[in-house]
């Protein structure tokens, strides 16, 4: 069973996303702030790091670069509802997938199980 943290300050999207990916049998853990995420992978071992870009106070890509050099074996996805109107940087589409927001729920699964599985 893969671990997985979702990281957005949205709690609606939260709790789908948690609920999608529980659904697809994926043990889910949420937190609503960088910061807050943080403490989490403290505490928990996380298979995947799925965070919005946008965060208050500790953003998206420096939560993921803080916690890819604490935890080597962590992966991480994107999400961001800015993807389209604004170039992300270079770095998320080097480190992992970005989901663009809004999604739908059979495109956020299928793109998540596709990066778990190695194809992305």
């Amino acid at each position: 069973m893969v671990t997985v943290l979702v990281v957005d300050d949205d709690p609606d999207l939260l709790q789908i996303a948690a609920t999608i990916l529980t659904e697809d049998g994926h043990h889910v853990l949420t937190a609503r702030s960088g910061e807050e995420a943080l403490t989490t992978l403290e505490h928990h071992p996380v298979d995947l790091l799925l965070t919005d870009v946008i965060l208050p106070g500790v953003d998206g890509f420096t939560l993921a670069d803080v916690a890819s050099r604490r935890f080597a074996t962590l992966r991480t996805m994107y999400m961001s509802g800015c993807y389209t109107r604004v170039p992300l940087e270079t770095q998320a589409l080097d480190d992992g997938t970005v989901v663009t927001k809004p999604w739908r729920a059979n495109d956020f699964s299928g793109q998540v199980k596709a990066f778990l599985a190695g194809a992305h």
